[in-house]
């Protein structure tokens, strides 16, 4: 329970601050819109932690995370955007493969990679690799 309510704290204040510096107004509803689809709430967000790497090969790292709603699950992308402001440069749904346990950056090739391990533990779970700009899933392959 400490480190959900640690991370609540980090993520309140890593909003806080990601707002400020894109210097846009915070917005009091229960909501944002990002990339052309709302979303209206998220649940277990960086609960498989964070994935570092430069995603669209603008030479700046950016922070690679999953968050879902009851029945979804999006693969968000939190970078310096073209206009200088700090904000989201992916937000796509991905398959729901039940609980996202780990998200992952793998170097290879020259091309950024992010894996994402689904499951549950001790039980088969499915690993999905996206690649490219914008993020396409290359493959994926179950695990036991």
């Amino acid at each position: 329970m400490r480190k959900k309510i640690q991370f609540t704290r980090f993520a309140m204040h890593f909003l806080t601050a990601a707002s400020i510096l894109a210097a846009s107004p915070v917005v009091a509803a229960p909501f944002f819109v990002e990339i052309g689809h709302r979303v209206d709430h998220l649940g277990g967000t960086a609960d498989a932690r964070f994935a570092r790497m430069d995603v669209d090969a603008d030479g700046l790292d950016d922070i690679v995370f999953v968050a879902g709603t009851s029945y979804r699950f999006y693969l968000f992308a939190i970078g310096k955007k073209t206009d200088g402001s700090l904000g989201f440069k992916v937000s796509q749904v991905i398959p729901n493969d039940g609980p996202m346990i780990r998200v992952l950056a793998w170097p290879h090739a020259g091309q950024t990679h992010f894996l994402t391990v689904a499951g549950t533990f001790g039980h088969a779970g499915k690993v999905r690799d996206y690649a490219g700009w914008p993020l396409v899933e290359q493959r994926s392959f179950s695990v036991v």
